[in-house]
Order: structure tokens, then sequence, then C-alpha cells
């Protein structure tokens, strides 16, 4: 977003995007500052919310997981049995929070 719109100090920017804000003061001196909103949670796919699977292999294409705890990568298949609680966090810190169940498998 490119806005040249003057903001006074302390003005809250909730707007999704990404922005850049310069600060110049009477000498002259300019600080530039980038920063970006986002408010998007994690796209998961592969695995629902409540769902029963005797394997599952959830994917996801940003930030990082975890699988009950545990550093989870993407695309890893689960066939452990058990509850079990997906966390992808993106790096904006959007959370997306899957629980699911493998059920015990007869030999």
């Amino acid at each position: 977003m490119s806005f040249r719109k003057a903001f006074v100090s302390g003005t809250t920017v909730t707007v999704e995007g990404d922005y850049e804000l310069k600060v110049t003061d009477r000498a002259k001196n300019e600080t530039v500052i980038r920063f970006s909103i986002d408010k998007k949670p994690v796209l998961v796919t592969g695995v629902e919310n409540g769902k029963v699977y005797q394997q599952v292999k959830p994917t996801f294409t940003e930030g990082t997981a975890k699988l009950n705890g545990v550093a989870y990568t993407s695309g890893t298949l689960i066939i452990l049995e058990g509850n079990h609680v997906l966390i992808v966090t993106d790096q904006a810190g959007n959370e997306t929070k899957i629980s699911f169940t493998t059920p015990h498998q007869s030999p």
C-alpha cells in the first residue's frame, strides 16, 4: 500500500497490508519503518478438526508447527494412535489449531 497520509503519533493501524512509516523531524532527520499487518490464519490441508483418521498427512505452506508439543514438518505421515493437537503458527503469530484422532490399528 502506498499512502501519502499524515498520521498523528499514537494512531492505531489495523487494516491488513504492508506499510512504510516515514518520520521526519524538524532538522530533516528521517527514520523509515516497514511493517506488515497479517490477520489471516494459517491454511492447513489434509486434516480437519474433530475427525478420525487411520493415517493423515497434514500440509501447510507457511509457518512452523507442533504436533502434541513436538516440532512437526509439513507433509509428514501421522499413524501414531491417539488424540492429537496440531498447532501451526505463521511469522505474524497467527495460529491454526486442529484436533484429530488416529485410533488403535489391529495387527
